[in-house]
């Protein structure tokens, strides 16, 4: 008995031993790799590509082969640096360079000035263009309100989508009220019934069914009660145009609002659950009905199973199901069929994942720490499909120092095959962290103000900026060639 408490004792002292000796860090390499960046680090990034084997079906053999010589030859590399220098604080640069074999054939410059970003470079032919920073302002530029119409909504959607998480925040905790009412509305739709599944365990059912007209009347209410909430309408007021608010946020609009949603083509929202004894949640079922190019959508969820049906016009359909999980490793396996009057495109997939831990080496000098993650999709047709089985693999690699001085590094692998053959195409990211650098200069005064000018201008002097770029760098890569 002694012998056995001195064997766990020295067991308890070896775990100790090792646990003291075992690296702990405060940040992961990723966590460390986005600190860096916004500590005045530069972001160095290549991106290379290359083909291998017999040309797939939708390229061409004379392309395939050209494919095959050019792609080593070249590299887009690209540099970032955001700058915390008390004189230019938050100025930003994000230079982008077409390389072969080590030559820069064309340079595109994005750089934050102010409140303004400038864009310029070779490729652009000696000229540069700027606009604001600021993506409300940019989105007022590119989507203006037409006199005699409404502002359109999505401009307000876009800056809804990128306006923060404070501002969610905010907005979440203001339509607390809502919420409330709508899960009163909701209760008053609901159906609960009690019975026995197929192996006699006692479930609850609850369907809810929203016909149209009762949609109709809660659209409109809940529309008087955020009108009239002042919380919800500064918060509003603050992404929108004086122009928007005027069309959008006047209480005196809500008779034109039931108007159109009277008018509006809708149809039953069913939403059915069904639970356990233990009131866990066993399946549920979403129909929504749409009118227009969707007819209605339909999503299910069952233990670890997922699936959705999308039925648009003209007979068109998808259908996709999903199943699976995990933690770390994670696997989950599903089908596909998108169907329309005159074809199906239809199969299964399998998508694996393994989520690496940290690893630790100390006589890697510079990358002690090291994390793999890995992701392969297996994609299988039906029996007489024409596209083949394939797989895609993605690697993604972090590298990282025993101090968080150390430069970080981020590389992903991307590998496509099709199965049976030897095609093969890659595509490497190689990123890493390292001392600023200086940011070239620009004179935010000098360039094109684009949001100085009419939208159908600006349009215009887009589409030919785009044009230049693409003929400068064809120009530059067959001189090379040449």
């Amino acid at each position: 008995m002694k012998k056995a408490i001195c064997v766990m004792v020295c067991c308890a002292l070896t775990l100790c031993c090792a646990c003291a000796g075992a690296k702990t860090f405060e940040f992961s390499i990723f966590e460390v790799l986005r600190r860096q960046i916004d500590t005045n680090s530069s972001y160095r990034v290549q991106l290379t590509g290359a083909v291998e084997g017999t040309a797939p079906s939708f390229v061409s053999n004379e392309m395939w082969e050209m494919l095959k010589k050019l792609l080593p030859e070249y590299a887009v590399e690209g540099t970032y640096v955001l700058s915390k220098a008390s004189k230019t604080l938050h100025d930003e640069q994000t230079r982008v360079m077409v390389k072969r074999s080590g030559e820069t054939l064309g340079t595109l410059v994005l750089s934050g000035r102010d409140d303004r970003y400038v864009l310029s470079g070779d490729l652009l032919g000696g000229q540069s263009m700027a606009f604001a920073r600021d993506m409300n302002a940019l989105t007022q530029m590119l989507t203006p309100v037409e006199e005699g119409q409404w502002p359109t909504p999505m401009r307000i959607a876009l800056v809804m989508l990128t306006a923060g998480e404070e501002w969610w925040a905010q907005l979440d905790a203001a339509l607390a009220p809502c919420y409330a009412a709508m899960t009163e509305w909701v209760m008053d739709y609901t159906a609960v019934s009690v019975a026995r599944d197929e192996n006699g365990a006692l479930c609850t059912r609850s369907v809810v069914t929203l016909d149209a007209d009762a949609v109709r009347e809660q659209a409109g209410n809940m529309l008087r009660m955020m009108l009239t909430n002042p919380e919800i309408m500064a918060l509003l007021e603050e992404i929108m145009t004086q122009e928007e608010a005027r069309v959008y946020l006047q209480d005196g609009m809500i008779p034109l609002y039931d108007e159109l949603l009277s008018g509006a083509q809708l149809g039953d929202v069913v939403l059915e659950r069904s639970y356990d004894a233990d009131g866990n949640l066993l399946e549920q079922m979403l129909t929504l009905p749409f009118a227009g190019a969707v007819e209605k959508v339909q999503a299910t969820q069952s233990g670890g199973q997922w699936g959705l049906n999308v039925r648009f016009g003209a007979g068109t359909q998808l259908h996709f199901t999903l199943q699976g999980g995990g933690t770390y490793s994670r696997a989950y396996t599903g089908t596909f069929a998108w169907e329309t009057a005159d074809q199906q495109v239809s199969g299964s997939f399998m998508l694996t994942a393994e989520l690496g831990m940290e690893q630790y080496d100390e006589t890697n000098t510079g990358r002690e720490r090291s994390q793999t993650h890995t992701l392969q999709l297996l994609l299988i047709p039906d029996e007489g499909q024409s596209f083949p089985a394939q797989t895609l693999d993605v690697t993604c690699r972090l590298i990282g120092g025993a101090s968080n001085q150390n430069a970080s590094r981020l590389n992903i692998a991307f590998e496509w095959r099709p199965q049976g053959t030897d095609t093969c195409i890659t595509f490497n990211y190689k990123s890493y962290t390292a001392q600023t650098i200086a940011q070239l200069e620009v004179d935010p005064d000098m360039a094109v103000q684009l949001d100085a000018g009419e939208p159908s201008e600006v349009w215009s002097y887009l589409i030919s900026a785009g044009q230049t770029i693409w003929a400068n760098l064809l120009d530059a890569v067959t001189a090379v060639a040449q």
